[in-house]
């Protein structure tokens, strides 16, 4: 029984709880962070949004690009977000948070994008349960590539 990992009611999200800096455990493969082992990403409150700063890591866990972006929350758990690269908005949906904003998932109405964070390292354990609550949410979990430092 995994009592951190109990679902936060999606009612009582609040966006300053999601401020900080996440760890990318897992993702589905996409074409922004190819060639990158994992990433990072850091919330920071600006005037009218949400700062974004995302830094993808080599194996190595040296730093491969940066890039910074901004976010609005549209509804309830829903960002749109966009980067400077990018010429339109994306949807980031926060699916599911932990109590303590511990651990995240993320993805899109199209179940097209993936990810698991944390705000540290994880044990195994803790990701099996993370890829079950990712089923539950009908994300297919072996599509998911993991980061095995983040992982013990």
């Amino acid at each position: 029984d995994h009592d951190c990992l109990s679902r936060l009611s999606m009612t009582k999200f609040e966006i300053e709880g999601y401020i900080g800096v996440w760890w990318e455990v897992a993702r589905y493969p996409n074409y922004f962070e190819q060639g990158a082992a994992f990433a990072s990403a850091f919330y920071f409150p600006i005037v009218g949004g949400i700062g974004v700063l995302n830094t993808s890591f080599d194996q190595n866990c040296r730093p491969i690009s940066r890039i910074l972006g901004r976010a609005v929350q549209v509804k309830g758990t829903t960002l749109a977000v966009k980067f400077p690269v990018a010429t339109a908005w994306a949807e980031y949906k926060i699916e599911w948070v932990s109590d303590g904003y511990v651990y995240a998932i993320v993805g899109n109405t199209a179940k097209s994008q993936l990810w698991i964070l944390a705000r540290g390292t994880i044990t195994w354990g803790e990701y099996v349960e993370l890829r079950r609550v990712c089923d539950s949410l009908g994300y297919d979990h072996k599509r998911l590539l993991a980061n095995l430092d983040l992982i013990f």
